[in-house]
Protein backbone atom coordinates (compact mmCIF):
# COMPACT_ATOMS: atom_id res chain seq x y z
CA UNK A 1 0.00 0.00 0.00
CA UNK A 2 1.72 3.20 -1.17
CA UNK A 3 1.03 6.07 0.82
CA UNK A 4 -0.28 9.69 -1.26
CA UNK A 5 -1.92 8.37 -4.14
CA UNK A 6 -4.54 5.97 -4.85
CA UNK A 7 -5.73 3.97 -8.19
CA UNK A 8 -9.49 5.14 -9.37
CA UNK A 9 -12.10 3.39 -6.91
CA UNK A 10 -14.14 2.14 -9.79
CA UNK A 11 -14.99 2.58 -14.19
CA UNK A 12 -18.66 2.86 -14.95
CA UNK A 13 -19.66 1.67 -17.94
CA UNK A 14 -23.32 3.35 -18.51
CA UNK A 15 -23.80 1.58 -22.13
CA UNK A 16 -23.55 -1.54 -20.45
CA UNK A 17 -27.04 -3.56 -21.46
CA UNK A 18 -27.31 -4.98 -17.31
CA UNK A 19 -26.33 -1.22 -16.24
CA UNK A 20 -22.97 -0.97 -14.53
CA UNK A 21 -20.25 -2.70 -15.69
CA UNK A 22 -16.57 -2.75 -14.16
CA UNK A 23 -14.11 -2.21 -16.74
CA UNK A 24 -10.62 -2.44 -16.34
CA UNK A 25 -7.48 -0.95 -18.18
CA UNK A 26 -3.91 -2.62 -18.32
CA UNK A 27 -3.08 0.97 -17.30
CA UNK A 28 -4.09 1.72 -14.34
CA UNK A 29 -5.06 5.61 -13.51
CA UNK A 30 -3.35 6.93 -10.46
CA UNK A 31 -5.08 10.31 -8.42
CA UNK A 32 -2.66 11.92 -5.85
CA UNK A 33 -1.47 12.98 -3.34
CA UNK A 34 -4.12 11.84 -1.34
CA UNK A 35 -4.93 13.80 0.89
CA UNK A 36 -4.05 17.04 -1.75
CA UNK A 37 -2.99 20.60 -0.16
CA UNK A 38 -3.16 22.26 -3.67
CA UNK A 39 -3.04 20.39 -6.88
CA UNK A 40 -4.08 17.18 -7.33
CA UNK A 41 -2.53 15.32 -10.42
CA UNK A 42 -4.35 12.30 -12.38
CA UNK A 43 -1.37 9.82 -13.88
CA UNK A 44 -2.33 7.30 -16.64
CA UNK A 45 -1.33 6.19 -20.13
CA UNK A 46 -5.05 5.74 -21.08
CA UNK A 47 -5.35 8.48 -23.70
CA UNK A 48 -8.45 11.06 -22.79
CA UNK A 49 -10.29 12.06 -26.00
CA UNK A 50 -11.08 15.39 -26.77
CA UNK A 51 -14.79 16.58 -25.22
CA UNK A 52 -13.25 14.28 -21.75
CA UNK A 53 -14.79 16.50 -18.47
CA UNK A 54 -14.04 16.34 -15.08
CA UNK A 55 -16.00 16.93 -12.23
CA UNK A 56 -15.78 17.43 -8.57
CA UNK A 57 -18.54 16.77 -5.89
CA UNK A 58 -18.61 17.57 -2.27
CA UNK A 59 -20.00 15.18 0.27
CA UNK A 60 -23.52 16.66 -0.08
CA UNK A 61 -23.44 15.29 -4.00
CA UNK A 62 -22.95 19.34 -4.96
CA UNK A 63 -21.22 20.04 -8.10
CA UNK A 64 -18.13 22.04 -6.82
CA UNK A 65 -15.90 21.97 -10.32
CA UNK A 66 -16.60 20.64 -13.76
CA UNK A 67 -14.49 21.55 -16.38
CA UNK A 68 -12.17 19.76 -19.24
CA UNK A 69 -9.99 17.71 -18.72
CA UNK A 70 -6.72 18.28 -17.29
CA UNK A 71 -4.53 16.20 -15.93
CA UNK A 72 -3.48 19.19 -13.18
CA UNK A 73 -6.42 20.49 -10.99
CA UNK A 74 -5.87 23.47 -8.90
CA UNK A 75 -8.01 23.14 -5.58
CA UNK A 76 -6.61 25.95 -3.47
CA UNK A 77 -9.58 27.73 -2.80
CA UNK A 78 -11.75 24.28 -1.80
CA UNK A 79 -12.64 23.91 1.60
CA UNK A 80 -11.23 20.85 3.31
CA UNK A 81 -12.77 17.42 3.32
CA UNK A 82 -13.84 14.58 1.62
CA UNK A 83 -14.53 15.16 -2.48
CA UNK A 84 -15.74 12.77 -5.68
CA UNK A 85 -13.77 13.03 -8.73
CA UNK A 86 -15.19 11.64 -12.09
CA UNK A 87 -13.54 11.87 -15.56
CA UNK A 88 -16.17 11.80 -18.12
CA UNK A 89 -15.44 10.72 -21.33
CA UNK A 90 -17.41 10.68 -24.97
CA UNK A 91 -17.54 7.23 -24.91
CA UNK A 92 -19.33 6.71 -22.11
CA UNK A 93 -17.14 5.37 -19.21
CA UNK A 94 -16.69 7.53 -15.87
CA UNK A 95 -13.99 6.87 -13.89
CA UNK A 96 -14.92 7.90 -10.21
CA UNK A 97 -12.31 8.11 -6.97
CA UNK A 98 -12.19 9.64 -4.19
CA UNK A 99 -9.74 12.30 -2.47
CA UNK A 100 -9.28 14.39 0.44
CA UNK A 101 -8.57 18.36 0.79
CA UNK A 102 -6.52 19.11 2.85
Amino acid sequence: NTVGWSVIDFIMDINSSIGINKLSFSNPIKIYPNPVLNTLRIESEQYFEAGTEIEITNTLGQTVLKRSFNKEIDLTQFSSGYYTLKIISPNSAQIISKFIKD
